[in-house]
């Protein structure tokens, strides 16, 4: 999680525009594992714009896992 929100907060998803998540989301995901984006949401810090941009790549990861 943590390097795919580096590669997506550098704007390497095509935006351009810097944002990231805090280390008190990624861990907060990464523990509970959220199956949705309704899910995700729930996340500290992790609104609409965060889960837009990150919610994709995160959820995939961890259905990857």
């Amino acid at each position: 999680l943590s390097q795919a929100q580096v590669d997506l907060a550098r704007g390497h998803d095509g935006t351009g525009k810097y944002l990231s998540c805090s280390p008190a989301t990624l861990r907060w995901i990464a523990e509970r594992k959220p199956g949705s984006l309704d899910a995700l949401m729930r996340a500290p810090g992790m609104g609409a714009g965060h889960a837009d941009r990150f919610g994709p790549a995160f959820l995939k990861l961890l259905q990857d896992q």
